[in-house]
């Protein structure tokens, strides 16, 4: 991370007579390798980064960002200003999790173990995506942006190691006009993972984004004991077909919903903190992963949520309402 930078390069003259820059990569001294890494294991952002924006501040310099040309003529209409594509990553290694007492992968002892969420891996998942958000914040702040839209969050494991996962988030940060911005800090980085056109919508009816709020859960739940004889018969541990009749496995049902419950609940105190005075763009997603090593014993439910708290802008907007019926990039 950030152990390149480039210099100007050289200048080469296309056939339509305009200048060319081809930028060179060079390497970094080791004076800037270090000062970059200090500042990535201080939660920063590396100096390549801070170096990039430095270029983004001049009003005589292009903007970047992920707009289409409707969402770009569309934020001009209520005054918002594009000034820079901003990112944020993170690499995390995740700690060993213990598994209740008395499961193991080729046995559970049924009824015994109760569900349980995995501290170990939520946490990490959770402060791997938090120190991304910080590094785009800090990018955003860098050139003096009042908020970043679109923000796109991708999340994964990586190939090179057991356990370890990655974030990574992008986004297009803006300004608002003078008449426009919030002078109360109360408002915060207005980070939002609305689009450019539905963030025009909301600054149109007098609203403004106040914050992204996301959380995310690892729930353990193992597989319930089932009598030979019962609807589902063997097929709840893996192989042999379906032979039993429709029903619900309720024990299941109830972690699921459990993991989904504690999100929702964590993305609403976040929004109370920032004072919002509601929530939009909720995305809620679940997923699931057996467990067990030649029959499934118990499943992982992962539940996430990202979404935008919203609060009333601090004076009047002067633009008309945007018909969202209009092509506006959605």
């Amino acid at each position: 991370m950030g152990l390149f930078s480039k210099n100007r390069g050289t200048s080469t003259t296309q056939g339509s007579g305009t200048q060319r820059t081809n930028p060179q990569i060079t390497p970094m001294s080791q004076e800037d390798i270090q000062t970059s890494l200090q500042s990535v294991a201080e939660g920063g952002i590396p100096l390549t980064a801070k170096k990039r924006l430095e270029g983004q501040t001049g009003s005589d310099r292009p903007f970047t960002s992920t707009l289409s040309t409707s969402e770009f003529l569309a934020l001009s209409s209520v005054g918002l200003v594009p000034i820079s594509q901003v990112m944020g990553s993170s690499v995390y290694q995740i700690g060993y999790q213990p598994l209740p007492l008395g499961f193991s992968q080729g046995m559970a002892m049924g009824s015994l173990i109760q569900p349980q969420l995995l501290s170990v891996q939520t946490e990490a998942l959770n402060r791997c995506r938090d120190l991304a958000l910080s590094r785009l914040a800090d990018e955003a702040r860098a050139v003096g942006a009042d908020g970043v839209l679109a923000v796109k969050i991708t999340s994964g494991s990586v190939d090179f190691g057991t356990n370890v996962i990655s974030t990574s988030i992008s986004g297009t940060a803006f300004r608002y006009p003078d008449s426009l911005k919030p002078k109360s800090k109360s408002y915060g980085l207005g980070l939002t993972n609305l689009s450019g056109a539905e963030v025009v919508q909301l600054v149109s009816h007098g609203y403004l984004p106040v914050g992204l709020l996301a959380s995310v859960v690892v729930y353990f739940a193992p597989i319930p004991y089932l009598p030979l004889g019962s609807p589902a018969g063997p097929s709840i541990f893996g192989g042999g077909g379906s032979w039993g009749g429709n029903f619900e496995i309720s024990s299941l049902s109830q972690a699921l919903r459990y993991t989904q419950h504690v999100v929702r609940s964590s993305v609403k105190e976040q929004a109370e903190r920032v004072g919002a005075d509601g929530i939009v763009g909720m995305d809620l997603t679940t997923g699931s992963a057996p467990i067990g090593e030649e029959s499934t014993r118990a499943v992982y439910f992962t539940s996430s949520v990202y979404a935008t708290a919203i609060k009333r802008a601090p004076s009047p907007v002067d633009a008309k309402p945007v018909d969202i019926s209009l092509d506006l990039g959605t």
